[in-house]
């Protein structure tokens, strides 16, 4: 769970994906516990906290927040058999970043000459 996490902060494409990467886990909490009403009552709590909280922050707070999150979990390379099998990751247990893929909005992508 802690690579899923970190995979998803690092390949987020802007700084305020990480609150929905977060409330994307709260969602997956929610249906672990449905049939808990009580405990169902207290994960939506925390889910309308963390809109409460968290929803108005900057641009530069969240990337903030983003970067903490990655110092936090730069020394982290626990190997996850699905992210080798599907070559997320290599075998040392560090992601393999690929260079495709969507950028950034407002940013081209690296490489262009104008």
């Amino acid at each position: 769970m802690t690579m899923a996490f970190k995979y998803q902060v690092a390949m987020s494409l802007t700084p305020r994906d990480v609150l929905l990467v977060t409330l994307n886990h709260i969602d997956a909490i929610q249906s672990f516990v449905a049939e808990s009403p009580v405990i169902s009552g207290h994960v939506d709590n925390v889910y309308q906290l963390l809109i409460t909280n968290y929803g108005k922050l900057s641009i530069g707070e969240f990337q903030l927040i983003r970067q903490t999150l990655l110092n936090f979990f730069q020394d982290m390379h626990i190997r996850v058999s699905i992210f080798l099998k599907d070559k997320v990751q290599n075998s040392n247990g560090r992601f393999a970043i690929s260079t495709a893929g969507m950028v950034p909005y407002g940013s081209e992508p690296p490489g262009i000459i104008r």
